[in-house]
Order: structure tokens, then C-alpha cells, then sequence
């Protein structure tokens, strides 16, 4: 069996990385995709406990769209499409129904859920000889098409929603990142349980619930276990969903100089069952040094495009960095543009998507001239 897990661009390797973790096997990245050899249960795992998925499918078909993502191309392709495929999940008396993804920059995102609909129709009536019924409202399976620059992907979505939505965050704003995202940024900053991390600008938690569930290997998905599809497919009604959170007590410092911003971040981390482990302050920037020690942290790692500081905002923030930072502590910085690195150097610069949004990633070490 082939598995498939879309994330965002950018974080493949993030994605690749967790399927070695949670199954022991090998992904293959493509744009926006993981590909992998699988077992239905190992798949269905994934589905719970990964961080940076946006959807986990058993893999029926892809097809190469070469240069032309056009309708009429994937409805040649289509045609090869074999009835056997299906066999195992769609059954005579049951229902299906196919939902379109497109990767955010797609110039054509026409809905492929009619064509990919009809053509499985087709090759189940020829090879299995019986009408599949479709049935937009409750399904049995459903069927994801997801249309990538590249290729076109069909196969049966395990979760029904979308990974990347956090029950936790009830208290949002605008700009906030996904919890995908935020997971990826952990990530790519090298975070783990045993060290100790500062997000200075929180908003609405994200970085720090994130970090409290990754550390502590709870699922992000812990309260929608009743609403997996999986768990309602035969021979999995009793899934064990191997909840194995262990009792770590990570350092997480969530810090917003906006009280209201602040409020948010406890009552999503609240939600998350992660308040406990995460220590909370409205503390302004120029105040860090007073607040930590030296040298006691290790990562931090944060969102600043909500500010609109120039050159004086990034100076005071190396400088308190450099500070609070161990000697081989970095700094992870979401951002637009980086007008000074003062007494840095960037190690890693990582391009990301989510949505139609591109992100930044800037990773800094110390090192850089001091202006």
C-alpha cells in the first residue's frame, strides 16, 4: 500500500522526517508531497499523531500532468485508472464522494471533483462491474484529488478534515501562523524537549502550544479522535490510537507585550491542556535581559511581520539575544525582510507557503559583525 501526506511548501523534509519517526519507513518528497510504502494502520497513525500533514491518503493513483494542468488533460489521463484500485474501499452499496485540493499558486485551480467522480465511476462499473453511488452530504469514502504543479494525486482520505486546523485555537488573529507551520518552524530550528525556548512575540500561543505538544508527544489532535474517518471504516472501529504522552517538563517561555494577545495565547494553550507546562508574561523587549538570566536559553524562535520596527526594533533584539542566548543558542525569525543582523550571521534561510502566503524563515547564529 502506497501513503501520500500533503503539507505545505517548504516543510517536505519536516514531513519526510515524521513519517521516518512515527513508522520507521522511507518517504520520498515531491512538491507539497510525501510519498511512502505503508500499512493501512501505520497510515492511520500518521493521521493522529503527525504535526505537519494536511492530509494523510491511502495513494490509489498519480499522474504526471506534465505541462498541462488543464481539465481535458487530466480527463485523458483518467482513463487510466483501474476499477481494481477502488475495490478494496468502495463497495457495491456504498457511497463516495471526491473533494479537489490545488497547491496555493496554481494557475488554473478548476474543480476536478466532477471529472475524477465520473472517471472512477466509469472504471468501477468496467472492472467491478457494479454503479458506485455518490453522495456529496455523507459518504462513505472519501476520495481527495489533489492537483499539484507537477502531478495530480487520488486517493482516500483518512482523517475527513484538514490536519492542519488546531481545535485549540478559538483565540486567533489575522496574521497568526497554523500550527502546521508552527510545528515546521520548530523543527527546522532544531527544537526538542530538552531545550529551553523563548517566543518573545507570541500572538495567540501557536509556537509555544506547539513546542508543549511536540515536547511532551501529545497529538494535536487528542480531542477529535470520535471524528477521524478511519475510525469508522470496517476492521478499524477499534483503533488503538496509542496515546503514549510521556511527563516531560519542558522550559517554553510564551511572552507578548499586548495583554489582550497575551489572554488569547493562556486560553488556547488552556484549550490544548498545555497551560501547565508553559510559562506565561507580558514582557517588552527591551526588558528581556532582566527577565532571564544569561545564557539560559537555547532557541528562540518567533513571529515578527506583525511589527513594524526598523532598524532600532532588530538592533534591540539581537542585543537582548545575544544576551539570553546559550553560546550555541540561535534565533528563528518569521519575517519579511531582515534589515540588520547585528553580532549574527544567517545560517539557513527556509522559503514557505501556507496558503497563498509565502513565508521566511530566517535561522541566525552568532557570528555576524556588529554595526
Amino acid at each position: 500500500m502506497r501513503g501520500l501526506a500533503i503539507t505545505h511548501k517548504g516543510l517536505e523534509g519536516i514531513a519526510a522526517l515524521e513519517v521516518k519517526e512515527l513508522i520507521k519507513r522511507r518517504a520520498k518528497e515531491a512538491d507539497f508531497v510525501v510519498t511512502f510504502n505503508s500499512r493501512l494502520e501505520e497510515l492511520c497513525r500518521l493521521c493522529y499523531l503527525g504535526r505537519s500533514f494536511r492530509r494523510v491518503l491511502v495513494l490509489i493513483a498519480d499522474f504526471d500532468l506534465g505541462n498541462d494542468p488543464g481539465t481535458e488533460h487530466i480527463s485523458r489521463l483518467l482513463k487510466g485508472l483501474k476499477g481494481a484500485a477502488f475495490g478494496d474501499w468502495i463497495k457495491k452499496g456504498k457511497s463516495f464522494m471526491v473533494r479537489t485540493l490545488h497547491a496555493p499558486g496554481m494557475a488554473s485551480s478548476a474543480d476536478v471533483s466532477p471529472i475524477v467522480g465520473g472517471a472512477v465511476i466509469d472504471c468501477i462499473e468496467k472492472g467491478l462491474h457494479f454503479h458506485a453511488r455518490v453522495d456529496l452530504e455523507d459518504p462513505d469514502i472519501r476520495l481527495i484529488a489533489f492537483v499539484s504543479s507537477t502531478n495530480i494525486y487520488i486517493g482516500i482520505d483518512l482523517a475527513g478534515f484538514d490536519l492542519s486546523k488546531r481545535d485549540y485555537k478559538i483565540f486567533s488573529s489575522p496574521i497568526s501562523i497554523k500550527g502546521t507551520i508552527a510545528y515546521g518552524l520548530l523543527r527546522l530550528a532544531g527544537y526538542e524537549a530538552s531545550k529551553t525556548l523563548l517566543d518573545p512575540f507570541a500572538n495567540c500561543g501557536t509556537i509555544a502550544i506547539e513546542a508543549a505538544l511536540f515536547a511532551t508527544a501529545r497529538s494535536p489532535h487528542y480531542f477529535r479522535k470520535k471524528e477521524f474517518a478511519f475510525a469508522k471504516m470496517p476492521g478499524l472501529e477499534g483503533f488503538d490510537f496509542q496515546d503514549r504522552a510521556n511527563n516531560k517538563v519542558p522550559k517554553i517561555f510564551c511572552l507578548e507585550p499586548n495583554r489582550q494577545k497575551l489572554a488569547a495565547a493562556k486560553k488556547n494553550a488552556k484549550i490544548a491542556d498545555a497551560n501547565k507546562i508553559i510559562s506565561f508574561s507580558s514582557v517588552d523587549l527591551e526588558w528581556l535581559d532582566t527577565r532571564f538570566d544569561k545564557g539560559s536559553i537555547d532557541i528562540i524562535i518567533t513571529d515578527v511581520r506583525q511589527l513594524s520596527g526598523g532598524l532600532g526594533f532588530y538592533r534591540q533584539l539581537f542585543y537582548q539575544a545575544d544576551y539570553v542566548l546559550s553560546k550555541r543558542g540561535c534565533i528563528a525569525l518569521l519575517t519579511e525582510n531582515l534589515p540588520e543582523t547585528a553580532g549574527f550571521k544567517i545560517e539557513s534561510k527556509c522559503g514557505l507557503a501556507s496558503g497563498h502566503a509565502g513565508l521566511t524563515l530566517t535561522i541566525l547564529k552568532r557570528g555576524g559583525k556588529r554595526r
